[in-house]
């Protein structure tokens, strides 16, 4: 009788390289000298620490050195070993080629725990082979690699949506209707009236798309237990109930962020070291193509110290292929790109779209399907392999916000479209970086981002691939000058003369010329060629950018933030406290003041806890003080003055009515065109709106106040009806202007009393008609006209309303659009705080802020002209 059992490994090694020499399947000789050396640094530095991080550039063959150490520490050391993937695909990347061309025996987990194969099973909890699963198989309530000894993440960079989401709870107006609102009816008595207009609101202006907010931790507090009961009811049986569960008893230590489309509730850091699966490991190893020097691996991961293992001196493949970019918009109009998208595939078999949300991906996919012989391939139709996709002759892949698990090298895709994709993921870092000015805590972040997305068609050193990018926002994220010189020479030289070249296009024939002279390698190829190797070779001599000398501040602030999450999900606030502290100790810098205010708030709010817990008085007038400054420091965020734990209320300087919302409605309207053509642009609009101010025409007239409104950042509006005012700017949600404007082809006619009576009535109109105006608002009603006398029948009527002349209006406009020029000329990218505090500092030193509009209009009553 024969007996049936598996022989013991042997473990007399003492390297992953010496271990591998044995194995006989494997289809290549071994790993390459810098993929050896980099071993010998995980060896020597990082093989007994608790979290590891390993930079391998993209086409480095990262993979292989993951497996290798993986290989070794389950066969040295006897560990049980999960190599995790953000998706399913490249899970089964991951297998197959562990399998089929390293010659190492993997098993790989998707799907149900449920359905997990006996035979896997076995294997891995006998240590016999490794796990190969995705990041959502360790983050969830019931993972069954509770027991493993090593965690090793691949590209890690792509973590953070996996990561937060089990922390994350996340209600849309449009998929979750009915709870949207539901919740909005439970935050009412805790918002003012303009951001519960804002939330709620069906029709909303452009200018609200913008609008972002977050709710302070006291006033969420005030209606916790109904907003606790409503979710619980709401979202029991849902996809959304296992993230809740997670963070339901610690509301307090989550941000609640709110816009007119998204309710986003979640804590600033996951604190994944609650999760044991994650938790218990001996080692967590995080391989990244980047890892940044800032701190956002320690952000995103909820760790907080990694040890950063160094790039080996001679790492020779940094190379991810050429890119040639392409910028339609900088020669053709926005409303252009989908066409421009579909006469775009038609020169090649295959090409993959990424798009920024679901909305997108509904209106590019509408227009392909109007192609019957293009197949459309969705996420679904990709989650396991891009095999069958590649094998086509005409088809296109559409994802809506996906970096990850695309790896479309050679012949399998040479066309990749980048369609108005976002700088933020979620509602959270966008109100840190719209609201807190905190552009450069996410700059690196950002920058991964755009690099991940940009490099799917391009996966070794050799292969190449066309970059259409579309949108206006994402064409400025990547070309802005300050944008342009963080990038490697290679690509920055690509970037420059792709932008070069489609600032000359004329008609879309030209456009499809170039591009078949990139793929048929005509002449003109070589020129391309030659000319991004001379600029790569240009930047390259230049002397570095060095880094901002704030990252590493921000790299070790990251380590105290980690620790007041933890701190302050666990109620120990004394010890948060301490922890802001650290972390205070490190903004210094104007670029980080909006970071600062936000860590500022927070110590108020802990005070605040403190006091309310215990009574010493001392902590009540720490938030106070706290509270004062986080105030001091925002002018974005107005409910850090109302956060008094005694008073409640603020002296306001009239010279701060409006300025906050001026400077970053200025910053919107930078951002909706193009930061190269910017300049020409504004040039050509003020030449216009001067040339409308200059004429008699009242239409004309009308037109060109209502786009000065626009052009200085005013949310300024006008209605065609026969008794409605004519354009009115909202300076913030309690001041307003409205004009009745009345160009006359005889300067001496006296100004009627049927035209005052109707200017009587703008401010009821307004009230009634307009939906961003509450009763609260302060409406100036001002009549504008080139006359400068009244009849004395109309003086009866013009109580209320104020008078100014055209020439004062004209040098007015004059001058203020002369100063907006010259901020505009200084901004480099969004959300940047020191550039938005000089834009406010113009305003006020050249006498152009919303209160001196407010002085200008109403320095004379209409009451006051000459009566005849």
């Amino acid at each position: 009788m024969a007996f049936n059992f598996k022989k013991k490994e042997q473990n007399d090694f003492s390297t992953p390289q010496e271990m591998y020499r044995d194995y006989r399947e494997r289809k290549i000789k071994g790993p390459l000298d810098y993929q050896s050396k980099m071993i010998d640094v995980y060896m020597s530095e990082g093989i007994k620490k608790g979290d590891v991080a390993i930079e391998l550039p993209t086409g480095s063959g990262k993979t292989v050195i993951g497996l290798l150490i993986a290989e070794f520490r389950r066969r040295k050391f006897k560990e049980k070993v999960v190599y995790l993937c953000p998706n399913n695909q490249l899970v089964n990347q991951v297998v197959e080629a562990a399998t089929e061309k390293y010659g190492i025996h993997v098993t790989s987990f998707t799907g149900s725990r449920r359905n997990y194969s006996p035979e896997s099973v076995s294997l891995y909890t006998r240590n016999e082979s490794i796990a190969i699963t995705n990041y959502s198989s360790i983050f969830n309530v019931n993972s069954f690699f509770k027991d493993a000894d090593v965690l090793i993440f691949d590209d890690a960079h792509s973590s953070e949506s996996y990561i937060a989401s089990n922390w994350s709870v996340n209600v849309t107006k449009y998929d979750d209707q009915e709870l949207f609102y539901q919740i909005a009816e439970v935050l009412k008595p805790i918002l003012d009236s303009s951001q519960y207009r804002r939330l709620t609101e069906e029709k909303h202006i452009n200018v609200e798309n913008s609008w972002c907010d977050m709710l302070s931790v006291d006033s969420v507090a005030e209606i916790h237990d109904s907003f606790y009961d409503l979710m619980e009811e709401f979202v029991s049986g849902t996809s959304k109930q296992y993230s809740w569960s997670n963070i339901k008893n610690n509301l307090h230590a989550c941000n609640i962020l709110i816009s007119n489309s998204e309710i986003l509730i979640k804590p600033l850091i996951a604190p994944t070291l609650s999760l044991q699966p994650f938790a218990t490991p001996k080692q967590r190893i995080y391989m990244s193509a980047t890892l940044g020097e800032s701190g956002e691996l320690e952000r995103i991961t909820g760790v907080n110290t990694i040890h950063r293992l160094p790039m080996v001196d001679d790492f020779e493949v940094k190379s991810i292929g050429r890119r040639y970019f392409l910028f339609p918009n900088a020669s053709f109009s926005e409303k252009q790109s989908l066409e421009i998208m579909t006469a775009l595939k038609k020169k090649q078999s295959r090409a993959l779209i990424l798009v920024e949300s679901e909305n997108e991906l509904k209106k590019v996919t509408k227009v392909f399907e109007k192609e019957p012989s293009t197949k459309i391939y969705k996420k679904e139709d990709l989650n396991q392999s891009f095999e069958n996709f590649s094998r086509e002759e005409d088809a296109i892949a559409i994802l809506a916000n996906r970096y990850d698990g695309i790896d479309l090298d050679e012949e399998k895709c040479r066309m990749l479209m980048l369609y108005a994709l976002p700088s933020t993921t979620n509602l959270q870092e966008k109100f840190f970086i719209s609201k807190l000015a905190t552009s450069l805590l996410f700059s690196e972040r950002i920058k991964t981002r755009l690099i991940q997305a940009i490099g799917r068609c391009t996966r070794s050193d050799t292969d190449y691939s066309t970059v259409i990018i579309l949108g206006h926002d994402l064409e400025n994220m990547l070309i802005s000058p300050k944008k342009l010189q963080q990038f490697e020479p290679e690509l920055r030289a690509e970037l420059d003369v792709g932008y070069d070249i489609s600032c000359n296009l004329d008609n879309l024939d030209k456009l499809l010329e170039n591009v078949d002279a990139i793929y048929e390698r005509k002449s003109e190829w070589k020129e391309l060629e030659q000319e991004i190797i001379s600029r790569r070779n240009i930047f390259d001599n230049e002397e570095s950018h060095e880094k901002n000398p704030l990252y590493k501040n921000m790299q070790i602030s990251a380590i105290h933030e980690v620790d007041f999450q933890y701190n302050y999900w666990n109620n120990r606030y004394e010890a948060a406290l301490s922890d802001i502290s650290k972390i205070l100790s490190q903004l210094d810098g104007n670029e980080l003041k909006g970071y600062r205010a936000y860590w500022t708030y927070m110590a108020g709010t802990l005070c605040r806890l403190i006091f309310e817990n215990n009574g010493t008085e001392s902590y009540r007038g720490k938030a106070n003080s706290y509270f004062n400054e986080a105030s001091n420091l925002s002018n974005s965020v107005n409910w850090f003055a109302k956060l008094k734990v005694i008073s409640k209320t603020k002296n306001v300087d009239s010279k701060d009515i409006g300025i906050t919302e001026l400077v970053n409605n200025i910053e919107d309207g930078i951002l909706k065109g193009s930061l190269k053509k910017q300049e020409a642009i504004f040039n050509r609009d003020a030449a216009k709106i001067l040339d409308m101010l200059n004429s008699n025409d009242g239409e004309t007239f009308e037109n060109g106040i209502q786009e000065l409104g626009l052009l200085l950042g005013y949310n300024s509006n006008n209605n065609s009806g026969s008794a409605a005012p004519d354009p009115w700017w909202i300076i913030d949600d309690k001041n307003c202007i409205v004009s009745e404007c009345k160009i006359y082809k005889d300067t001496q006619k006296n100004i009627p009393p049927n035209q005052v009576k109707q200017a009587s009535k703008h401010k009821e109109w307004l009230y009634t008609n307009e939906p961003s105006i509450d009763k609260d608002c302060n409406i100036r009603t001002v009549f504008i006209t080139n006359s400068s006398t009244i009849d004395a029948s109309a003086v009866v009527f013009s109580n209320g309303v104020y008078y100014l002349n055209r020439d004062r209006l004209l040098s007015f406009a004059r001058k203020s659009i002369g100063i907006v020029r010259r901020i505009r000329e200084t901004f480099v990218e969004p959300g940047d705080i020191i550039w938005r505090t000089d834009a406010a500092d113009m305003l006020i030193e050249n006498s152009i802020t919303p209160n001196d509009i407010i002085d200008l209009i109403s320095s004379y009553k209409l009451s006051d002209l000459e009566i005849r």
